[in-house]
């Protein structure tokens, strides 16, 4: 499931969005399974689905909070190279005595 999640936190949708498979899956064992199954059953059922869930939640936000800082830096670093240069050019006019 971690690697699930971690494919969907890259993906440009809301989290619900990307999650809601999760929660389909009550819908698709009622289908599957049709009108049999006791009440208790059906709602330990949806117990575990919605545990799921938040399991998966909080993997989703790890992924999304980490690729932020992955992107956060790469921006740094572009910075940082830029700003090298643009000293290094500084420093090359002032040599040129311009």
């Amino acid at each position: 499931m971690d690697d699930w999640c971690r494919l969907r936190a890259v993906q440009e949708v809301s989290p619900s969005r990307a999650l809601r498979p999760i929660f389909d899956l009550k819908r698709i064992a009622r289908d599957a399974v049709g009108a049999k199954g006791d009440a208790d059953g059906w709602a330990a059922f949806d117990e575990r689905v919605d545990e799921i869930a938040l399991l998966a939640f909080d993997r989703y936000a790890e992924s999304r909070e980490k690729l932020f800082q992955v992107r956060r830096d790469e921006m740094r670093r572009g910075e940082g190279i830029m700003n090298s240069r643009q000293a290094r050019d500084r420093a090359r006019l002032k040599g040129d005595g311009r």
